[in-house]
């Protein structure tokens, strides 16, 4: 900065005299065991209603017909179940473009619906729903609840 301009004996002043204080953190918040329960249970009900055909049905922009799958034909709780670690065992995952559903099998709760093209790859990395998942077992050992989290694929190709 030039010397003797106006601006030079104002460049000190741009913070007032006050002592900094250290901030400080919030502590993180954790869903208590009747919080868990409760949101566990209003999931739980609306799904049954979804399956019993008793919710209101999603309707599409346009009228498409689905070239790999019938989203209306799948129960991801009548397929196969798969590790949530699938990944490290084999090269080979159970098919490679998939949409895979993430199952609290102890609770039969659907917790996750995702579409990959590489299912063996996928999970290999960062993955927001590995976080979710991880959190979710967090909650359950720290409130003392069962919990059996699987995956189930299906194959574009897979009849299901």
């Amino acid at each position: 900065m030039c010397k003797g301009t106006a601006l030079d004996s104002n460049q000190l002043n741009l913070f007032s005299d006050l002592p900094l204080e250290r901030a400080t953190r919030s502590p993180p918040l954790v869903m208590d065991k009747l919080a868990l329960v409760r949101w566990k249970s209003q999931i739980y009900n609306y799904q049954q209603r979804v399956r019993e055909g008793q919710s209101g049905k999603q309707t599409t922009l346009f009228d498409l017909t689905p070239t790999h799958c019938d989203p209306g034909k799948i129960n991801p709780f009548s397929l196969q179940l798969q590790s949530m670690a699938f990944w490290r065992f084999s090269t080979n995952s159970p098919c490679e473009s998939c949409v895979y559903f993430v199952i609290d099998s102890a609770a039969h709760l659907l917790l996750y619906i995702g579409e990959t093209c590489r299912s063996n790859k996928r999970w290999k990395g960062t993955h927001d729903c590995k976080r979710y998942i991880e959190k979710y077992h967090e909650l359950h050992y720290q409130h003392q609840l069962s919990c059996a989290v699987n995956m189930a694929l299906v194959g574009y190709a897979n009849e299901y």
